[in-house]
């Protein structure tokens, strides 16, 4: 049977690049897919040379963007959480 443990920074999720860039790539499709009138509002506001600029399919490979830089961004260390992870252990280890 599988042993399914969770890492030893769990508590701090929320620092984690890879949960800010998903949670962004979902806002960006969710406000795209569920409010498309204040999405072609936004559009129209734009200036017709900033239009031309912008592929239409754009939304969609801004979310696929952001969903790989999410999973690129687990395999790079932070190390500001690395070290608060490496200070949080070391205290609890003394600790007992």
């Amino acid at each position: 049977m599988i042993k399914v443990e969770l890492v030893g920074y769990w508590r701090k999720w929320w620092k984690l690049w890879s949960v800010w860039l998903s949670t962004f790539g979902i806002l960006v499709l969710t406000f795209a897919v569920y409010f498309p009138q204040y999405a072609l509002d936004a559009w129209n506001m734009l200036p017709p040379d900033i239009k031309n600029s912008i592929p239409p399919e754009f939304l969609q490979k801004i979310s696929i963007g952001l969903w790989v830089a999410s999973l690129i961004s687990k395999f790079i260390k932070q190390k500001k959480l690395t070290q608060e992870h490496f200070q949080n252990d070391q205290n609890s280890k003394t600790d007992n």
